[in-house]
């Protein structure tokens, strides 16, 4: 396998590190993927086009999103966030 496997390994297994977020802006680390806990409501700063920023999307109990975001804004709910 090359080097880029072994980071998506690591991505997909939030072996870089995550965090359980439940009110205000997370800007400290990159983030690749939001697992909603409950109901989740956030807003996304994506780091470029290609990775679009998001506001007031629900994300639902249970769900998990993808993209690449300098800063996620949980206005409701809570979620785990984690890192590139």
């Amino acid at each position: 396998m090359g080097s880029s496997a072994t980071v998506l390994t690591e991505k997909g297994f939030g072996q870089k590190g995550s965090v359980y977020h439940t009110s205000g802006a997370y800007t400290t680390n990159n983030v690749f993927a939001i697992q909603a806990l409950s109901d989740t409501q956030v807003d996304t700063v994506g780091v470029s086009s290609n990775y679009p920023s998001l506001t007031n999307i629900t994300i639902p109990k249970g769900s998990v999103i993808y993209g690449n975001w300098s800063s996620v804004t949980v206005d409701s709910g809570g979620a785990i966030l984690y890192w590139i």
